[in-house]
């Protein structure tokens, strides 16, 4: 599946005749230019309001043993964690240390997991109007704020996403 789809097919009415409306990534391209434009300022203010984001929490310990143990691509002993956080944490230099990189990737699966929601709603029928309020609203601190810790709800919740969208994509071709 291209980035840019050619058209996507949109009836007003019963009656009324087709009109093509091109998307970027699943949205209208004046929705999908919002999206970009929240996500930039969302990626600024969070990353200046929250300067010591990723905040390492009670379970971050578990999560950076694992990934230690992974750094050689070997499993030394059994953990108690399934790989793909702690592989997340040494594709982002953070096995040994949280740091900032993982803080913005886990931002831009945030992102991402709205784009792909709203691509969702889109083919739902959704306006514009709730649209931009679906990513205004998603933008908000408390469901961002999973994304300053080191915790996989972020990749969980990006993981769910794409395999929900990629699916419900794939029934509608």
């Amino acid at each position: 599946m291209d980035l840019i789809q050619d058209r996507t097919i949109v009836a007003a009415a019963s009656n009324a005749p087709e009109r093509y409306i091109p998307t970027v990534g699943g949205l209208p391209i004046r929705i999908a230019a919002t999206y970009v434009f929240l996500f930039v300022i969302a990626f600024w203010v969070y990353a200046t309001l929250w300067p010591s984001a990723p905040i390492a929490v009670s379970d971050t310990g578990s999560y950076l043993r694992a990934a230690q143990d992974l750094s050689d691509f070997r499993i030394n002993e059994l953990q108690e964690r399934a790989p793909g956080y702690p592989l997340l944490l040494l594709l982002t230099a953070s096995s040994k240390s949280p740091n900032r990189a993982l803080f913005f990737l886990s931002l831009a699966l945030h992102f991402a997991s709205v784009w792909l929601l709203a691509g969702l709603l889109y083919r739902a029928g959704l306006n514009e109007l709730l649209l931009h309020l679906f990513a205004l609203i998603l933008l908000l601190p408390p469901y961002v704020e999973y994304a300053g810790y080191v915790l996989s709800e972020t990749l969980g919740e990006a993981m769910l996403v794409a395999g929900l969208a990629g699916f419900v994509f794939w029934i509608l071709q």
